[in-house]
């Protein structure tokens, strides 16, 4: 049986004048030592 441990990060950075970037990722590890990408999004406005 193998387990995964799932980590999930998220970032914001906002300017003086409201522009803004994000992002959310979360890498997957394994117990063997594999790692993987679950999920990734970036965001700008």
């Amino acid at each position: 049986m193998n387990s995964r441990i799932s980590i999930s990060l998220d970032g914001k950075c906002e300017l003086a004048n409201h522009s803004y970037a994000a992002f959310s990722i979360q890498p997957l590890v394994d117990l063997s030592g594999k790692e993987n990408l679950n999920n990734a999004s970036f965001y700008f406005g």
